[in-house]
């Protein structure tokens, strides 16, 4: 719900900006020059599709507790492979459990769907209220930092999953060997 809602808020906020999208900066207009419908059913399939994913996040069953205790490092490798192989193994692994990256990407996606619509939506409000400093810093370097931005929501997105799942691994491994 929280996505649909902020997918709206940052399409009307952006129709406030711009209603004929010519001050746009999503790629989707800007590079590709589509027009508000073809934005709107973008939306509509963006938040169909990191829905979809989400079903299989809030539907996960807990990650099965591992004999050993891992590392973190460890736990991940484990996560996607089903089994911890000696690091020259490892390179030539094929992930052993789809659903398992279905949830990791239901976690990914609706995460950077979130942060990325709350800055699309504080980046239109205050380009709305013409701050200057804002203005000249996002003209000047628009081309690196909406990218950096992105990388660093999606470090920052999949550690946090990670994080959570090795702490209910940890919880989980301790309660069975404690």
């Amino acid at each position: 719900m929280a996505i649909i809602l902020l997918r709206f808020l940052d399409l009307y906020i952006t129709y406030l900006y711009t209603p004929d999208l010519r001050s746009e900066w999503n790629p989707l207009i800007s590079i590709l020059g589509v027009s508000w419908l073809g934005f709107i059913f973008a939306q509509f399939l963006i938040v169909a599709f990191v829905s979809s994913l989400m079903f299989f996040y809030y539907n996960r069953t807990p990650t099965e507790t591992v004999q050993k205790d891992l590392s973190f490092n460890d736990f991940i490798y484990v996560y996607f492979f089903g089994k911890l192989l000696p690091w020259p193994g490892r390179i030539f692994s094929i992930p052993t459990n789809l659903k398992r990256h279905l949830v990791f990407n239901g976690f990914l996606f609706m995460l950077i769907t979130i942060i990325i619509s709350c800055l699309a939506i504080a980046n239109n409000l205050l380009l709305m209220s013409r701050i200057n400093f804002y203005e000249s810093f996002i003209g000047k370097y628009y081309n690196a930092f909406f990218p950096v931005s992105f990388i660093i929501i999606t470090i920052f997105s999949v550690y946090l999953f990670f994080g959570i799942e090795y702490r209910n691994y940890k919880k989980a491994y301790n309660r069975i060997h404690n």
